[in-house]
């Protein structure tokens, strides 16, 4: 299921990422939590949610992380630093 919310997550993040990539990666990470939560829950229908809230985020920092990086990183490192993610 992670896997599948990764697919997801990568897919459909790249027209949400015009809103600025400092808040898209400030708003990923309350899917980390809730997706994380959902997973200490003791009940497999819960497990398997939180596994595809997880991969959701995980998928959309795939795609805001490499996009911020070479926003940020000097010029001299703009393209190691993006490759290393």
């Amino acid at each position: 299921m992670t896997t599948a919310g990764s697919a997801f997550g990568a897919l459909f993040s790249g027209p949400v990422a015009s809103i600025g990539r400092w808040k898209c990666l400030l708003f990923t990470n309350f899917f980390v939590i809730v997706g994380a939560g959902l997973c200490c829950i003791q009940n497999w229908e819960c497990l398997i949610v939180g596994r595809f809230v997880y991969g959701l985020a995980a998928g959309s920092f795939s795609v805001f992380c490499p996009k911020y990086i070479s926003e940020t990183a000097p010029v001299e490192v703009r393209g190691p630093a993006g490759g290393m993610t």
